[in-house]
Order: structure tokens, then sequence, then C-alpha cells
């Protein structure tokens, strides 16, 4: 006696799409869902903890210069303590706390970063051999090297 098999084929086969977290674009799509929560996750901790991200340091440390060289000019020598203190100042008048915003602009401006040992990183470059400059991102450099090798060699 001959029994009736059901045959299931997968439904892809039958012409129907993939389910989506199977499919090339699925995954990608899956994935910037997770990159976009930690983020936000990133972003929550951040604001909870009143901590300023890196763009309001940037922004902060950004305008605590142009304040200084606006109050004493671009050929007085500047001194960056006071433009970072300037920095924090600026980023608790915004709201974040002091202790946050001194941590982040320490965090961000003072502590050595692991990009700065990398030999051709503008503008910690020890030695001055034009074969270790590395290209800007637009292509050759604009200024001569040379001028770059002196000022890189001065700091």
């Amino acid at each position: 006696m001959l029994g009736l098999v059901r045959c299931v084929m997968p439904s892809h086969i039958l012409g129907m799409t993939k389910p989506l977290e199977t499919s090339p674009a699925g995954r990608a799509a899956a994935q910037k869902r997770k990159a976009a929560d930690r983020a936000r996750s990133y972003r929550a901790r951040k604001k909870l903890a009143c901590a300023p991200l890196a763009a309001a340091v940037d922004k902060a440390v950004s305008e605590a210069i142009a304040f200084h060289v606006r109050k004493h000019g671009v050929n007085i020598g500047m001194d960056v303590t006071k433009a970072l203190k300037s920095a924090r100042l600026m980023l608790e008048r915004d709201g974040f706390s002091p202790a946050e915003a001194a941590k982040a602009v320490a965090d961000r401006m003072v502590r050595p970063r692991d990009e700065h040992s990398w030999e051709g990183h503008f503008p910690t470059v020890v030695d001055v051999d034009v074969s270790s400059l590395r290209e800007t991102s637009a292509g050759p450099w604009t200024t001569p090297v040379e001028v770059v090798l002196k000022h890189m060699s001065s700091i």
C-alpha cells in the first residue's frame, strides 16, 4: 500500500523570499539596528551620568581656543591649560557635571592616544623623514613638505 508522503519545500525554492534575517541585506540591516541600539544605549548612559559626548568636548575646546585667540590675539602664546579649563567650564555651563566634564576633557585632549605613536601620524612624527609623511586624506600635501616637516620638528 502506498502512503502519501508530504514533501515540504523550502519557501525560497517555491519563489518566496528568504526570511529577512538569512538574506545578506537582512543580516546587514540587523547589524545596523544592533549598532544603532548600542549607540542609543551609550548616549542614554552618558546623558544619565551628565557626561558630555566627544562631539560636545570638541565643540567646547574649539570655542575655548577661539575665545582665547580673540581675547589675546594669535601672536601671543596661549596657555593650553587655561584653554582646557575654559572648555571644562563651558561644558559645565551647558549642563554637564563638572567632574564628568573634567574627565571628558582629559580623556579627549590630554591622555595619549594609540594613533599618536603610529609612524607617519601627523603631527607627532618623531623623525623628520619625508618618506614617513603620509598623504592627506584629500591627496598630496598642498603645503610644501619642508614647511610641514619644519613645523612637526618644532612641536
